[in-house]
């Protein structure tokens, strides 16, 4: 009954009144009965879209890099900060130096603040980077378009992203070694590999 009266109050607080919370509900049965798909819609949370989403989800960036864009940037990914309960020692496992969070993983560590500069200096890039969501906007303020340097920009940072996070976990849990130039070359190849197939006849420079 509890769980009744709270779905009640929930469709009532969509409209301005009970007599109009009536109204609205008319119009949503059919010979008589409620249309309950109706009624699930109205009461389940529509998500608002953000541009930063519209950035992170490209048809050109494959799924699984976008997907850890997306946990990274809402801070969903489990570094050992959001596993607390482990009971682990949280220490980032680069710079072994700091408690391992989103942020210091990213772009607060002196040993994946190296890689950027490493990929920015390839890209010709002078933009400091800060954190994701900085980074972000402004990628959506100066990438803007479908030219090639826009879409090489926003993959490499996806990928660099993307490769942190997959480094992380090789050292994590199969003892891996960090070499930031391997994970460049591996940033650079399937760069490469995108754009040609995005442009085969077009001349690459960068």
């Amino acid at each position: 009954m509890k769980r009744l009266a709270q779905i009640r109050d929930l469709i009532v607080s969509k409209f301005s009144s009970i007599p109009e919370t009536i109204t609205q509900l008319g119009k949503m049965a059919y010979n008589g009965k409620l249309c309950s798909s109706k009624v699930y819609d109205l009461l389940r949370l529509k998500a608002t879209p953000h541009a930063w989403m519209s950035f992170i989800w490209k048809t050109y960036i494959p799924p699984k890099f976008s997907f850890i864009m997306w946990l990274a940037y809402r801070n969903r990914l489990p570094t050992y900060d959001n596993l607390v309960y482990l009971n682990v020692a949280n220490i980032c496992p680069f710079c072994k130096g700091e408690p391992e969070t989103v942020p210091h993983l990213f772009f607060e560590c002196s040993c994946t603040g190296q890689l950027w500069r490493n990929v920015k200096d390839w890209l010709g890039i002078s933009r400091q980077m800060t954190s994701l969501r900085s980074a972000i906007k402004w990628m959506q303020r100066e990438c803007k378009g479908v030219h090639i340097r826009a879409k090489a920009t926003r993959i490499a940072f996806s990928y660099t992203i993307y490769w942190i996070w997959r480094t992380r976990n090789a050292i994590r849990f199969d003892g891996a070694t960090l070499k930031l130039e391997d994970m460049l070359a591996k940033i650079k190849f399937m760069m490469y590999k995108v754009l040609y197939s995005l442009y085969p006849y077009h001349m690459i420079t960068f």
